[in-house]
Order: C-alpha cells, then structure tokens, then sequence
C-alpha cells in the first residue's frame, strides 16, 4: 500500500475515487445544485512513515467514518482519493460550512476508541475545503473539477517537496 493510492475502505459512503467518478458522471443530464470539498490530513506523509499500512489502513477508516457522521443530516457522496484525502460532495441548495463539518468530524474522532488507542491527534491533523464556490455542476463538471483540484494539489506537494529536498541539500553542504 502507498499512502497516495486510493484504495475501498470498506465504509459505507465511502468509495475509492474511480467509484466516486462513476457515481458522479452517472447522474441524469442536468444540473445540480452541489457543493465540492475535500478532507484532508495534511501531515500524512507523517503519519504514513510512523504507523504499519494496517493502521495507517484503520486510521484512514476512523477519518473516513467520522466524516459519514459528520455529513449524516445530508445527501453526500463521498471518495478516497489517495494522499491522505477525502473529496466529496453535498447535494442541495444549502450552503456548505466546512468550518462545522471540521469540527463534527474532530468531535467525532475524539471520541473514537480506535484513534485513541492509536496515540495519534487525528483530530488535530483535519482540515476541511471547499473546492469551489459555484454551487451548479453537472456530473461532468463536478467530476473534472475535482479532479482539476486533485492534479493541481499533487503538483504542489511535489514541487513543496522538491524545493524542501533543495533547500535541505543547500544547507547541508
């Protein structure tokens, strides 16, 4: 297992990215009203290094099942995209707080026996995005959006750990 692979964590309301497309592009033609977001633990490299794949594995699940919770009161797909993120969507017309969705899901895993016995602060490590502000998609749309974002969002991880590595060359000789 990679820590940027997107993998079936075996949640309910959860699927792996490609599922997740799949669900999105299948929609009837039209549009709809949906706000775009991502979870993300940005310190996964991290916790990917200090933990086995299982329970690097099993904290993915507590993350992924806390965010089940924490969007319970919506119509929401939601997709394991790999690198530590979740990306989903909320259908309707409300507005998305990903401020109070943050904090359901750091409620949520504060309270998880599991990530308790882990000795990790997941809790601590959460941050929820919008994706965007436009609140009309189609499927289509929606799906190249995100994955606009996900693209976007690699190539800065690896362009922050390209200049990290030089800096830390420079300064080391």
């Amino acid at each position: 297992i990679r820590r940027d692979e997107s993998f079936d964590l075996n949640v309910v309301g959860v699927d792996d990215l490609h599922g997740f497309e799949n669900r999105l592009l299948r929609l009837p033609e039209g549009c709809y009203a949906m706000n775009l977001f991502v979870v993300k633990l940005p310190q996964i490299r991290n916790i990917f290094g200090a933990v086995t794949p299982h329970e690097f594995c099993t904290q993915m699940v507590c993350v992924a099942e806390a965010t089940v919770d924490a969007l319970a009161q919506d119509r929401f797909f939601l997709g394991h995209a790999g690198s530590g993120m979740l990306v989903g969507v909320v259908m309707g017309r409300a507005r998305f707080n990903p401020e109070a969705t943050q904090r359901k899901i750091e409620a949520a895993l504060d309270e998880n026996t599991t990530v308790q016995n882990t000795q990790t602060d997941l809790a601590a490590d959460i941050a929820v995005q919008s994706i965007s502000g436009q609140r009309l998609w189609s499927g289509l749309s929606a799906c190249n959006a995100i994955r606009d974002y996900l693209v976007a969002n690699m190539a800065a991880k690896t362009m922050l750990l390209k200049i990290t590595k030089s800096c830390w060359l420079a300064f080391n000789k």
